[in-house]
């Protein structure tokens, strides 16, 4: 599975898809749970589907948006370039890291 560059249909900002699945839009222009148009969660296997689902960031804070939108984009682009039992630990690695970061932007805020 090969990675291009792509144009946003919306911003016309640049940004990287799969050739095989290619999206239309880029990260920022998504819908508003934070899954990228043309990669609905249906696409993958279903243990893939269940760790995506936890990479939405839309619902968040804007503080915590910047924080977790590269583990989402970091997330598709590793369920989109294979799917076996590997990429469903990756995810879940991911998963917890991205948690983490939410995390300690939390304690910043908080302090």
């Amino acid at each position: 599975m090969k990675n291009v560059e792509a144009r946003c249909g919306k911003c016309d900002n640049v940004f990287i898809t799969s050739e095989d699945t290619p999206s239309l839009f880029c990260i920022n222009c998504q819908d508003e749970s934070g899954i990228k148009v043309g990669d609905a969660l249906s696409n993958f296997h279903p243990g893939i589907q269940h760790v995506l689902q936890y990479f939405k960031y839309k619902h968040l804070p804007k503080s915590l948006q910047i924080v977790s939108k590269p583990f989402c984009d970091l997330a598709y682009l590793t369920a989109r370039g294979s799917s076996n039992p590997e990429t469903t630990v990756a995810l879940r690695k991911l998963l917890e890291a991205k948690d983490a970061a939410v995390r300690a932007v939390l304690s910043e805020e908080s302090v």
